[in-house]
């Protein structure tokens, strides 16, 4: 249950890592006074853990879980010893502490209450009055540390995770300010403690039934809000801290441009073989065709265009790949050579018919069964719903601009301009042909252009230049996305593309995870350097949509 909870709250922790306070600490920027600040709080809070343990304790019935608690409980005072030795090395003093500031209460307010409230349950009715449930002492023991330590769970993981990734992204060649702080986290005993307390939480909601287990997951997801809004309250004496992206923009008075790729990117997957797998179904329903020999010659074409686009890039990579150095040009012959085998075969797929028959309102019912990536609806809806106006678009080679706006409003997202392209239709239905506008990679790179010069302005010469307060951010997953990737202020590349590897390691294309590039941005403009840069040749790789919003919005519970 521990690990499941987690997952669940990944918005949170990317919430957490990509927070301005977490981000200063982790690039070695935040102030000494802030630091000793953090620790004072941390402090406060570290003893309510401690306290939350004991009443644990005393509710546990099993040794095996009782001797678990002691473990953890343990750890929680050798890390305020840390937190000690801290206190000495940067001038605290907690004989005298600092007040609690409102997010630390209210984090242990809730954690103490947590773990001395009894159950009080209501099942069925009588004569429309509940009837009350009762429990032995021993169930209310059971519920009463399961809760407890569920509230204690996630602050746990989220600590290990935090310093798991400080620690992967902090090389810096030197001695960083706060190292014994991000070895403590990351360490491997931390992570043990953080995966015991997790199988604590496992052993002790197993045998609870799906309503106690729902309600302890509001308390997992309630305790992990409360953590990331206790990182958020701490205080910065910067305003040099790079994130969220957008709002920092924003403040500055800059224009604001999201543009994303669709197939693979925002999805799941292509929407190329859910488009023909529904002609197949309607010719098998409606015996206009052979449906049999209509998926036939569908998976011929899917396996001849594997095996040929396997055939064009290794050629064209072995012809014009292995720079040492990004080369701009040689990676345009690449994708001009690319770019002619697409084409090639969508004409293919548009003699073959494969896609005739077709009614928008086909296209629009089976949109509905396409699911999106995990975060991408809700980040979509947040850019959009932004007081400062941000251009959202969405640029496609997807053959189905209807089948795009249908997906999206399915998930109740306003998508105001999709470029992509469109089945052709005669009468009510698809004839099979494509109208095409978006074929391949430097289509997208045209009309990506084109979006850019939609934030320029005109000199007298009449040559659109872009205005240099403007800030665009493009996602992709795959080749034909490169040159807009490349040509963003920041390109975000997310999840894993093989094919876009072995290109970009081929054009010497260096990839970054995005953390890492916030925090290079972050010491740069406390260098007084340029903060983020716009270099031609890098990409920043996400794992999720998650960590996309945490940077360019920030954590909104």
């Amino acid at each position: 249950m521990g690990r499941k909870l987690w997952e669940r709250c990944s918005r949170d922790a990317f919430g957490a890592l990509y927070n301005p306070f977490v981000v200063a600490l982790a690039a070695g920027t935040l102030s000494i006074t802030s630091f000793q600040r953090y620790i004072a709080q941390d402090a406060f809070f570290l003893s309510s853990f401690a306290e939350a343990y004991g009443m644990a304790l005393q509710s546990a019935d099993d040794e095996e879980a009782k001797a678990s608690i002691a473990s953890l409980q343990h750890a929680v005072h050798e890390e305020l010893r840390l937190h000690s030795s801290f206190a000495e090395k940067w001038g605290l003093d907690f004989t005298q502490p600092d007040a609690p500031n409102p997010a630390t209460t209210k984090y242990t307010d809730f954690l103490l209450q947590t773990a001395s409230e009894c159950v009080d349950r209501a099942s069925g009715t009588r004569d429309g009055e509940l009837l009350k449930v009762t429990e032995s002492n021993a169930e209310q023991r059971l519920h009463r540390c399961a809760r407890t330590i569920t509230a204690m769970t996630p602050c746990m993981r989220l600590y290990a995770f935090l310093g798991q990734e400080l620690e992967r992204h902090t090389g810096m060649g030197c001695k960083h300010p706060y190292q014994e702080w991000i070895e403590t986290y990351s360490s491997v005993d931390f992570e043990a403690s953080a995966s015991q307390i997790e199988q604590l939480l496992d052993k002790l909601s197993v045998t609870f039934n799906e309503e106690v287990q729902a309600s302890l997951e509001i308390i997992y997801k309630q305790a992990m809000a409360l953590e990331v809004e206790f990182f958020s309250a701490q205080s910065l004496s910067t305003e040099a801290v790079q994130v969220p992206y957008f709002k920092l923009a924003s403040a500055a008075k800059e224009r604001l441009v999201f543009v994303s790729d669709f197939d693979s990117t925002c999805t799941v997957a292509d929407s190329s073989s859910i488009l023909a797998d529904l002609t197949v179904k309607i010719a098998a329903s409606s015996n206009t065709k052979n449906a049999t020999s209509l998926q036939q010659q569908w998976d011929e074409l899917v396996k001849e265009y594997l095996e040929e686009y396997e055939e064009v890039l290794s050629e064209a990579l072995t012809l014009t790949g292995g720079s040492s150095t990004y080369k701009e040009n040689e990676l345009h012959e690449l994708l001009e050579k690319m770019s002619m085998f697409e084409q090639t075969a969508n004409e293919k797929v548009v003699k073959a018919g494969v896609l005739q028959g077709l009614s928008t309102a086909d296209i629009q019912e089976v949109a509905k069964l396409m699911p999106l990536r995990p975060g991408c609806a809700h980040l979509l809806q947040r850019l959009r719903q932004e007081e400062t106006h941000i251009d959202v678009q969405i640029l496609s080679v997807c053959w189905s601009s209807t089948f795009i706006k249908g997906v999206f409003d399915n998930c109740g997202v306003e998508i105001p301009r999709i470029c992509a392209n469109e089945l052709s239709v005669t009468g009510s239905v698809s004839d099979g042909d494509i109208m095409r506008s978006v074929e391949t990679a430097l289509d997208k790179e045209q009309f990506f252009d084109q979006i850019l010069r939609g934030l320029s302005t005109k000199s007298e010469s009449t040559t659109p230049r872009l205005v240099g307060d403007s800030r665009a951010v493009y996602i992709g997953d795959s080749v034909t996305d490169l040159p807009c990737l490349l040509r963003a202020d920041i390109g975000i590349v997310i999840g894993k593309s093989a094919t876009l590897d072995r290109v970009a390691d081929a054009f010497a294309i260096r990839r970054q995870p995005l953390y890492a590039g916030v925090l290079q941005a972050e010491r740069d403009q406390c260098d007084r350097s340029s903060g983020w840069r716009k270099g031609s040749g890098v990409l920043y790789t996400v794992s999720s949509w998650h960590e996309i919003e945490a940077f360019l919005l920030g954590y909104q519970e």
